[in-house]
């Protein structure tokens, strides 16, 4: 299930990386370019 949901990110052109950390139930990391995100006051 989740190599076709990278392998569909991928066909669109978008960079993704799937990494499996071993001993862990449940991850989700996600990178954001920096120059979206912005200073709440």
């Amino acid at each position: 299930m989740v190599q076709r949901y990278v392998d569909g990110l991928k066909e669109a052109g978008q960079p993704v990386q799937y990494i499996q950390v071993e001993d862990t139930g449940h991850a989700f990391f996600e990178q954001m370019p920096r120059k979206l995100f912005r200073k709440v006051p």
